[in-house]
């Protein structure tokens, strides 16, 4: 009679042999006795669920990592669009600019698609004739491996230097972002659009 008569199965797939085979072996040799099996079976559980809590533990290892690692990137990419809309306030060109990749692809609203250069030649005007005051939201960010994504609202006062009413805009935008060899991470594409009705901008007076 085996000691463990459910167990033959199961430790036959996982350790390579079964009961059945350890008693015609025993008996073979002149037998073993019940005492030596029941330990050697309890050796073989305790190995089989040893080497099952340390491959559960490395699972469970490995997805803390990867979720440490996706916080971390989402936080550096909220800096990288903070840094996007501050320099909208600052007048930052550069700073603003700095935002995106070098083959970055930019899709405005009315407008064809243009590259980095031809961008900043398109905001350059807009900093030099009007200051902006921005309240952005956040609305989703993602991120997976080396790319991710980023979609904001805003609200924007443009108010003319020169005097005169200030302009608010309406509008999102969806940055997509990917990780650069220095581990930075840049956009690739934006795309932004207004919600403001086609031609007709709301104005405001300025508090």
């Amino acid at each position: 009679m085996d000691v463990f008569p459910n167990l033959s199965v199961d430790l036959g797939h996982k350790v390579g042999f079964n009961c059945q085979s350890l008693r015609e072996n025993s008996s073979a040799q002149g037998g073993v006795p019940m005492k030596k099996q029941a330990f050697f079976l309890a050796i073989v559980i305790l190995l089989c669920g040893a080497f099952g809590c340390r491959k559960q533990t490395e699972e469970v290892m490995g997805e803390a990592k990867l979720a440490f690692h996706a916080e971390a990137d989402k936080e550096a990419i909220k800096v990288l669009v903070d840094h996007f809309f501050t320099a909208h306030e600052t007048g930052d060109i550069e700073t603003l600019m700095a935002v995106f990749s070098d083959d970055a692809i930019f899709m405005p609203d009315d407008a064809d698609i243009v590259d980095k250069k031809a961008a900043r030649e398109r905001f350059a005007p807009s900093f030099e004739h009007f200051d902006f005051k921005v309240d952005p939201s956040v609305d989703e960010i993602e991120v997976s491996g080396d790319w991710g994504f980023v979609r904001c609202s805003y609200l924007m006062n443009a108010t003319p230097k020169a005097g005169g009413e200030a302009v608010l805009h309406n509008g999102k935008f969806i940055f997509i972002l990917k990780r650069q060899p220095d581990n930075a991470w840049r956009s690739s594409h934006f795309i932004w659009n207004s919600n403001n009705p086609p031609h007709i901008p709301i104005k405001v007076k300025c508090p």
